[in-house]
Protein backbone atom coordinates (compact mmCIF):
# COMPACT_ATOMS: atom_id res chain seq x y z
CA UNK A 1 0.00 0.00 0.00
CA UNK A 2 1.16 3.21 -1.33
CA UNK A 3 2.03 5.79 2.09
CA UNK A 4 1.79 9.48 2.92
CA UNK A 5 4.91 9.92 2.28
CA UNK A 6 4.98 8.80 -1.01
CA UNK A 7 2.44 10.63 -2.00
CA UNK A 8 3.84 14.17 -0.71
CA UNK A 9 6.90 13.18 -2.72
CA UNK A 10 5.54 12.49 -6.23
CA UNK A 11 2.17 14.78 -6.73
CA UNK A 12 2.24 18.09 -7.33
CA UNK A 13 -1.16 19.60 -6.70
CA UNK A 14 -1.91 19.67 -2.92
CA UNK A 15 -5.46 18.47 -3.70
CA UNK A 16 -4.56 15.52 -4.74
CA UNK A 17 -2.16 15.00 -1.43
CA UNK A 18 -5.28 15.90 0.42
CA UNK A 19 -7.02 13.21 -1.13
CA UNK A 20 -4.31 10.83 -0.69
CA UNK A 21 -4.73 11.45 3.21
CA UNK A 22 -8.38 10.89 2.87
CA UNK A 23 -8.63 8.00 1.40
CA UNK A 24 -5.52 6.03 3.54
CA UNK A 25 -7.85 7.32 6.90
CA UNK A 26 -10.05 4.17 5.51
CA UNK A 27 -6.97 1.28 5.35
CA UNK A 28 -6.59 -0.32 7.99
CA UNK A 29 -3.97 -2.87 8.47
CA UNK A 30 -2.12 -1.61 4.76
CA UNK A 31 -5.45 -3.39 3.85
CA UNK A 32 -7.62 -1.61 0.88
CA UNK A 33 -10.25 0.96 1.93
CA UNK A 34 -13.78 0.41 1.99
CA UNK A 35 -16.17 2.28 -0.43
CA UNK A 36 -19.19 1.97 1.29
CA UNK A 37 -17.18 3.33 4.09
CA UNK A 38 -16.13 6.71 2.71
CA UNK A 39 -17.33 9.93 3.45
CA UNK A 40 -16.83 12.25 0.48
CA UNK A 41 -18.76 15.11 2.64
CA UNK A 42 -14.91 15.55 4.52
CA UNK A 43 -13.28 16.53 1.67
CA UNK A 44 -15.92 19.46 0.02
CA UNK A 45 -12.49 21.37 -1.52
CA UNK A 46 -12.14 18.33 -4.00
CA UNK A 47 -15.32 16.50 -4.59
CA UNK A 48 -15.30 18.36 -8.09
CA UNK A 49 -12.09 16.40 -8.84
CA UNK A 50 -12.82 12.83 -7.29
CA UNK A 51 -14.12 9.75 -9.47
CA UNK A 52 -15.61 6.31 -8.52
CA UNK A 53 -15.45 3.50 -10.63
CA UNK A 54 -18.04 0.56 -10.46
CA UNK A 55 -16.07 -2.57 -10.93
CA UNK A 56 -18.25 -5.21 -9.37
CA UNK A 57 -19.29 -6.32 -12.89
CA UNK A 58 -15.61 -5.95 -15.00
CA UNK A 59 -14.21 -9.50 -14.91
CA UNK A 60 -17.05 -10.12 -16.89
CA UNK A 61 -17.99 -7.00 -18.77
CA UNK A 62 -14.53 -5.55 -19.51
CA UNK A 63 -16.29 -2.54 -18.59
CA UNK A 64 -15.39 -0.19 -16.06
CA UNK A 65 -18.78 2.16 -15.10
CA UNK A 66 -18.30 5.73 -13.89
CA UNK A 67 -20.41 5.73 -10.45
CA UNK A 68 -19.35 9.42 -9.56
CA UNK A 69 -17.23 11.85 -11.39
CA UNK A 70 -17.41 15.37 -10.10
CA UNK A 71 -17.51 18.71 -12.02
CA UNK A 72 -14.49 19.31 -12.91
CA UNK A 73 -14.42 15.94 -15.15
CA UNK A 74 -17.58 16.71 -16.76
CA UNK A 75 -15.89 20.23 -17.54
CA UNK A 76 -13.65 18.52 -19.37
CA UNK A 77 -14.74 15.72 -20.69
CA UNK A 78 -17.99 18.23 -22.28
CA UNK A 79 -20.43 15.61 -20.73
CA UNK A 80 -21.74 13.86 -17.72
CA UNK A 81 -19.52 10.48 -16.92
CA UNK A 82 -22.14 9.07 -14.81
CA UNK A 83 -22.75 5.38 -15.83
CA UNK A 84 -20.21 5.52 -19.16
CA UNK A 85 -17.53 3.22 -19.53
CA UNK A 86 -14.11 4.54 -18.49
CA UNK A 87 -12.39 2.60 -21.41
CA UNK A 88 -14.74 4.02 -23.76
CA UNK A 89 -14.20 8.03 -22.41
CA UNK A 90 -10.56 7.34 -23.05
CA UNK A 91 -10.26 5.19 -25.88
CA UNK A 92 -9.76 8.21 -28.36
CA UNK A 93 -7.15 9.59 -25.68
CA UNK A 94 -3.27 9.22 -27.38
CA UNK A 95 -2.33 8.11 -23.84
CA UNK A 96 -5.12 4.99 -23.76
CA UNK A 97 -3.01 2.43 -24.50
CA UNK A 98 -1.09 3.57 -21.42
CA UNK A 99 -4.12 4.24 -18.97
CA UNK A 100 -5.77 1.20 -19.94
CA UNK A 101 -2.78 -0.75 -18.77
CA UNK A 102 -2.45 0.78 -15.57
CA UNK A 103 -6.04 0.70 -14.73
CA UNK A 104 -6.14 -2.92 -15.14
CA UNK A 105 -2.88 -4.05 -13.46
CA UNK A 106 -4.48 -1.79 -10.56
CA UNK A 107 -7.71 -3.87 -10.37
CA UNK A 108 -5.72 -7.40 -10.82
CA UNK A 109 -3.24 -6.51 -8.25
CA UNK A 110 -5.11 -4.15 -6.50
CA UNK A 111 -2.23 -1.84 -6.21
CA UNK A 112 -2.76 2.32 -6.00
CA UNK A 113 -1.75 3.99 -9.16
CA UNK A 114 -0.40 7.40 -9.70
CA UNK A 115 -0.28 9.55 -13.36
CA UNK A 116 0.95 12.47 -14.67
CA UNK A 117 -0.32 12.95 -19.02
CA UNK A 118 1.12 15.68 -20.81
CA UNK A 119 -1.13 16.66 -23.69
CA UNK A 120 0.22 19.12 -26.61
CA UNK A 121 -2.53 21.56 -27.48
CA UNK A 122 -3.08 24.97 -29.00
CA UNK A 123 -4.08 27.72 -26.85
CA UNK A 124 -5.04 31.19 -27.24
CA UNK A 125 -4.17 33.34 -30.13
CA UNK A 126 -2.19 29.91 -31.68
CA UNK A 127 0.16 29.80 -28.80
CA UNK A 128 1.44 26.15 -28.15
CA UNK A 129 0.39 25.04 -24.87
CA UNK A 130 0.22 21.84 -22.38
CA UNK A 131 -2.60 20.31 -20.71
CA UNK A 132 -1.47 18.30 -18.20
CA UNK A 133 -3.88 15.32 -16.23
CA UNK A 134 -2.30 14.25 -12.51
CA UNK A 135 -4.27 11.43 -10.76
CA UNK A 136 -4.43 8.81 -8.46
CA UNK A 137 -6.59 6.36 -8.15
CA UNK A 138 -7.08 3.19 -5.07
CA UNK A 139 -8.99 0.13 -5.49
CA UNK A 140 -11.00 -0.38 -2.85
CA UNK A 141 -12.99 -3.88 -1.07
CA UNK A 142 -15.77 -4.49 1.12
CA UNK A 143 -14.24 -7.51 2.00
CA UNK A 144 -10.56 -6.90 1.81
CA UNK A 145 -10.15 -9.54 -0.76
CA UNK A 146 -12.42 -8.62 -3.81
CA UNK A 147 -12.22 -5.44 -5.73
CA UNK A 148 -15.28 -3.78 -6.05
CA UNK A 149 -14.86 -0.04 -6.19
CA UNK A 150 -12.06 2.24 -6.81
CA UNK A 151 -12.08 5.92 -6.38
CA UNK A 152 -9.68 8.08 -8.16
CA UNK A 153 -8.72 11.94 -7.99
CA UNK A 154 -7.70 13.76 -10.69
CA UNK A 155 -6.29 17.56 -11.92
CA UNK A 156 -6.17 19.37 -14.86
CA UNK A 157 -4.12 22.31 -15.59
CA UNK A 158 -2.88 24.45 -18.64
CA UNK A 159 1.29 25.32 -18.93
CA UNK A 160 3.52 26.67 -20.97
CA UNK A 161 6.18 23.49 -20.96
CA UNK A 162 5.60 19.51 -20.45
CA UNK A 163 7.18 16.94 -18.99
CA UNK A 164 7.61 13.08 -19.02
CA UNK A 165 4.66 11.33 -18.59
CA UNK A 166 4.76 8.91 -15.23
CA UNK A 167 2.35 5.42 -14.80
CA UNK A 168 3.52 3.89 -11.14
CA UNK A 169 1.84 1.31 -9.06
CA UNK A 170 2.70 1.36 -5.66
Amino acid sequence: MISQQQIDDIVTWDGLREFGHFVLSYCENDGLPDYDQIDLTRVPRIVPNIFVLDERKFETTDKLMFNFAGGELTKVHGKTLLNEDAFEVFANDVHFEEISSLYRKSLAEKLTSYTKRYYEQIGDFGKKEWKTTEALFFPCSSDGETVNWGIGCAHYSIGISNGQNVYLHF
